[in-house]
Formats: C-alpha cells, structure tokens, sequence
C-alpha cells in the first residue's frame, strides 16, 4: 500500500520548509520561499527514500507541486485519491 496524499503533502513540506497547506497541486515550485537547487536536491533524496525513484524527464517536468504527485502515482508509491 502507498502513502496517503496527506503523509506525502506532510513529507514534502518538510523537506521543503514550508507549511503543508502551501502544497496544492497547482503551486509552482519556483515560486516557493526559498526554492532553488539545493531545495530541488532535497526533494529529490526525499523522493528517493520513499522509493520514487526519478528520471531527468521526470525532473525536467516539475513544474508545479501536481507534477510530482503525478509522478509518486506514476511509480505506485502514492495513493490515487479514491
């Protein structure tokens, strides 16, 4: 069973510093507090260790925080909302 969206929301912000309701599918990651190469890293070795493993098109394609929650569904590591 994969994580719920929640425990991902809850994971990601962390990693990211930022306040979990900041999280939405539509939010560009660019535009988060703070976000630059460093923060891109860290939520790469966070991805990682929850088993999604990524590819550079993967990464290429995060544009906003819905890309990757597509890509946990993708690799069946997140839940599909129900």
């Amino acid at each position: 069973m994969g994580l719920s969206q929640d425990q991902f929301v809850a994971s990601i912000a962390e990693v990211l510093e930022v306040p979990g309701e900041s999280l939405q599918p539509e939010t560009v990651l660019a535009d988060l507090e703070y976000y630059d190469s460093v923060k891109t890293l860290s939520l790469l070795v966070a991805l990682d260790e929850m088993g999604i493993m990524v590819t550079q098109n993967d990464v290429a394609g995060f544009s906003t925080f819905g890309d990757v929650l597509e890509v946990g569904r993708a690799r069946g590591v997140l839940a599909r909302p129900a």
